[in-house]
């Protein structure tokens, strides 16, 4: 066995889990992030905030954490040459366990032509408005 083979045989991956349950908490928590900061790409959910949220994104990884990566939460550092300024945020991915989530939210054409965007499907927001409607209209 090669130095290569060797060091992928000792290396600990996280066990495939088939069948993974998705509570219906854990639905409205990955539409409710798809809906504002979130995207999926190829089933994969991408968590990121800037460090200052640190809190929100240590709570959806403790919800998600049977999705995820196993990889935990990175410390990610930018810098944009425009404004000449470093922004920091902290990031997870799930693994690719939500391709259903996709096509939910996708539309089949996929990608804006002229944005190079994924096109969003706005017919799965209709159930969310109902609850946001009712929400929005108790008084605090």
């Amino acid at each position: 066995m090669n130095k290569t083979n060797m060091n992928k045989a000792n290396k600990s991956f996280p066990a495939k889990r088939k069948n993974v349950k998705i509570t219906r908490e854990i639905r409205d928590i990955i539409h409710g992030y798809v809906m504002s900061d979130g995207y999926l790409r190829e089933g994969q959910l991408t968590v990121e905030q800037n460090s200052e949220s640190s809190a929100f994104v240590e709570w959806l990884y403790s919800k998600l954490e049977h999705l995820t990566t196993r990889n935990g939460i990175k410390d990610v550092q930018r810098f944009d040459k425009r404004t000449n300024t470093t922004t920091y945020s902290k990031r997870f991915f799930t693994r690719r366990l939500l391709k259903g989530f996709n096509k939910m939210w996708y539309k089949a054409s996929g990608i804006h032509k002229k944005t190079g965007k994924p096109q969003v499907n706005l017919s799965m927001l209709r159930p969310y408005l109902k609850v946001l409607a009712v929400s929005l209209a108790k008084p605090l």
